[in-house]
């Protein structure tokens, strides 16, 4: 299943987790949409993970990247295992820089994010 409309990161369900793609630059009216439609997604699907892809955003400044990590904490309130993918070198300067966290596993491009998110199954499954 996907969703993909105008004004909104196109979403579908690969590999048993939740893919999200940014292929524009975030505005508020657009991460606002992204934290509806994800969460909603996560509900009306059985995906235990998403993997959200930022590769192919240049700026990320700290407002949106807190919008994006508000929403993917909400996700992962749900039971949502959240990996990010795709970070350019210059955006993991900034956040190092500025101190941001990301609590969640990074993948160096989406294969690396679906291994990770199988490696995290795998952990899971061996309890």
């Amino acid at each position: 299943m996907s969703l993909e409309r105008a004004g909104r990161l196109p979403m579908q369900v690969s590999r048993g987790c939740i893919q999200v793609a940014f292929p524009m630059e975030p505005t508020e009216s657009l991460l606002r949409q992204f934290r509806r439609d994800l969460l909603e997604f996560v509900r009306d699907q059985s995906a235990d993970s998403v993997v959200v892809d930022l590769s192919s955003l240049q700026v990320l400044d700290q407002e949106e990247f807190n919008s994006i990590r508000a929403t993917l904490d909400m996700t992962k309130l749900l039971g949502v295992h959240v990996v990010i993918t795709g970070l350019r070198p210059g955006i993991v300067a900034v956040m190092a820089e500025l101190e941001m966290d990301l609590p969640y596993p990074a993948g160096r491009d989406l294969d690396h994010g679906f291994d990770l998110v199988r490696l995290h199954r795998e952990k899971r499954t061996s309890r």
